[in-house]
């Protein structure tokens, strides 16, 4: 069997890499939390890909993050803030990316991880990075 992988992902998506990588992630959300069709979607939604959602008390909003060569830590950090601002009760959000965060200093760290995990807990948000490895 043939895994799908990220040069098959682009390949068939030269000219929209990034609207179809929010597409998948949008599915993947909505799959985590068993929603359907249901999960209201707005282009340019403040912070957030999509209305955020209530599960358990706990409000939850995904952030896609299409990046070509590395990522940009201060669009995801933009993303949080603009989140936190728009949605003060929002406690979580996951953020989906097709990159990995460089290279690690020491075994499961980067200087990515450490900013994106700081970063979150000054805004009260929770991330959950969902990362290229992780699809």
């Amino acid at each position: 069997m043939k895994y799908p992988s990220w040069k098959d992902f682009e390949s068939k998506y030269p000219d929209y890499q990034e609207i179809a990588f929010e597409a998948l992630a949008r599915m993947l959300f909505r799959c985590r939390y068993e929603l359907g069709d249901s999960l209201p979607y707005f282009k340019n939604h403040a912070g957030n890909e999509t209305e955020t959602i209530v599960v358990d008390g706990e409000e939850i909003g995904f952030q896609a993050k299409y990046f070509d060569n590395e990522i940009n830590a201060s669009l995801i950090e933009h993303s949080i803030k603009t989140a936190h601002n728009n949605h003060p009760s929002q406690s979580k959000m996951i953020v989906y990316t097709n990159l990995e965060f460089g290279n690690p200093r020491k075994r499961g760290e980067t200087k990515y991880s450490i900013f994106i995990t700081i970063i979150p807990l000054q805004n009260f948000i929770a991330i959950l990075l969902r990362l290229k490895t992780k699809f």
